[in-house]
């Protein structure tokens, strides 16, 4: 029953105002996403995100196109990977360095993270992107939990005292073949990677320089297992100052979950923590999301005595567009895309994706189950996202290990 009101309310809503068809709508605000889209943002933008399902190759271009196409609007300044403080670092020095040898230790590493990403796409969106990065000198900084410590420890072996002690040590899981980096397991460097990042912290006097104060409080946040958001909104924080982010624009490539605006699940994202604690405005940030149909992600990867053995795709379910998993009204994207990449304005003037209670492309409905997303009803789609991408045809990405047989 209250189901019914809800919908004849929007019904009277739509009558008395005027508002338009969903369909009509989205075939005034489509445009063909391409190197040359023109993007309309607001005067005082400071932040814009774009999400996506990890996985599809087409969603590696799709990032490229965004980026160019907002920077002949806005003064990006800076540019967030989905990945630690450390891990950016050597990713700022590929930048400049050019040096596809760090670039692939780079991915391999960010694939800890999201193994789904660990793929010649991504390598090779990096190798496109760095052009950009460089030439308009734009910053990247990370602000993610540590998944993978090989770049912290090549970032503490930079900025350690010439003469401290831990070095040697440093150095010996450095060039050990054994040394296993990953940040999700009791390993031996964890356990010393801990002590260390502890003695930092109690002797600021002789650590007493920034990065290495960071690092160090980031080292204690995964091994304390800190929730990730909290990690990402206090390292955020903390470089503000640092970098000027408050008033700089910046590009965020995150995760799906990590770019709403609005509470979902009942539990806050990043870009929510930053307009709830007032550091931005809603209309200061701006989300993108990218939504797949007719496409394939990288689903699985097999190891075997860990060397690359084979891989696995999906499509049709895996993707959030199959009658046992889809986001609600994806169909009205798919009715009215315009190419292969097709680029929807959802905020603009009546727009019937700001009406409260209509959550079209932030729900997930499933016919058994309850939904992965569980989106606030007084909210509206736009208190949430500002675009959708919709991306159609595109191949899963491809394990970052064929890259040697290329």
């Amino acid at each position: 029953m209250k189901r019914f009101l809800t919908l004849l309310t929007l019904f009277a809503f739509s009558i008395c105002f005027g508002q338009i068809s969903k369909s009509d709508y989205l075939k005034e605000n489509r445009k063909e996403l391409n190197y040359s889209t023109s993007i309309s943002t607001n005067d005082g933008i400071r932040i814009v995100g774009f999400g996506a399902l990890h996985g599809s190759a087409e969603t590696e271009q799709a990032e490229l196109y965004l980026i160019n196409s907002l920077l002949q609007t806005t003064n990006i300044r800076h540019y967030f990977p989905e990945t630690d403080y450390s891990t950016a670092h050597f990713f700022q020095k590929y930048v400049y360095s050019g040096d596809d040898s760090l670039l692939y230790d780079l991915v391999d590493a960010y694939g800890e993270r999201v193994p789904q990403e660990k793929s010649i796409e991504v390598f090779q969106k990096w190798q496109e992107l760095s052009k950009t990065l460089r030439d308009r000198d734009i910053q990247v900084i990370g602000i993610d939990k540590i998944a993978s410590f090989e770049f912290t420890v090549r970032h503490l072996m930079e900025i350690l005292p010439r003469n401290n002690p831990n070095l040697d040590t440093l150095n010996s899981f450095m060039k050990s073949t054994k040394t296993n980096w990953s940040a999700y397991y009791d390993t031996e460097l964890k356990q010393y990677l801990g002590r260390l990042s502890t003695s930092i912290l109690q002797n600021n006097s002789n650590y007493s320089s920034f990065e290495l104060q960071h690092i160090a409080t980031n080292i204690q946040s995964t091994i304390h297992n800190k929730n990730r958001e909290e990690v990402m909104y206090e390292n955020y924080n903390h470089l503000a100052n640092q970098y000027t982010l408050y008033t700089s624009t910046q590009f965020f490539r995150f995760g799906v979950y990590h770019i709403m605006k609005s509470e979902i699940n009942s539990t806050s994202p990043f870009f929510h923590r930053l307009i709830k604690n007032n550091h931005f405005t809603d209309e200061e940030i701006v989300s993108v999301q990218g939504y797949l149909t007719k496409s394939e992600v990288l689903w699985d990867v097999q190891y075997y005595e860990g060397e690359f053995k084979s891989y696995s795709i999906k499509k049709g379910f895996g993707i959030s567009d199959h009658w046992l998993e889809r986001f609600k009204g994806i169909k009205q994207l798919k009715k009215n895309h315009f190419s292969d990449q097709t680029l929807f304005d959802l905020r603009g003037f009546n727009s019937p994706y700001s009406v409260a209670g209509d959550l079209d492309l932030i729900e997930l409905k499933k016919p058994f189950g309850k939904s992965n997303w569980e989106p606030n009803k007084a909210k509206s789609t736009t208190n949430y996202i500002d675009f959708a991408i919709l991306i159609r045809n595109s191949k899963a990405s491809r394990p970052l290990e064929l890259l040697k047989n290329e």
